[in-house]
């Protein structure tokens, strides 16, 4: 079930998201896991909508770190953020 607020949703997602994986680091994806699991077995429709967009918030941010280090077309590596996201930095 799709939920509609008056406002956006996206950037608590992300603070959110940003939030776990300075706190939690490759773990705020499971964590989010989990708690997903919890709001369906309490069926709540709500929950579930806003921790599957805080773990599709925490999964972008994770790959878009990752994708840093990969090489571009040209041979260079991307230029990731370790400082605003240091626990990804292992």
């Amino acid at each position: 079930m799709k939920f509609t607020y008056d406002f956006d949703t996206a950037p608590y997602f992300s603070t959110v998201a940003s939030t776990l994986i300075s706190r939690h680091g490759e773990d705020a994806l499971m964590l989010a896991d989990h708690a997903i699991q919890r709001m369906r077995n309490q069926g709540d429709a709500e929950g579930i909508f806003m921790w599957e967009g805080v773990r599709s918030a925490i999964f972008d941010t994770i790959v878009d770190f990752m994708s840093a280090d990969a090489p571009s077309s040209d041979g260079r590596y991307g230029d990731h953020d370790e400082a605003a996201h240091p626990s990804l930095c292992h």
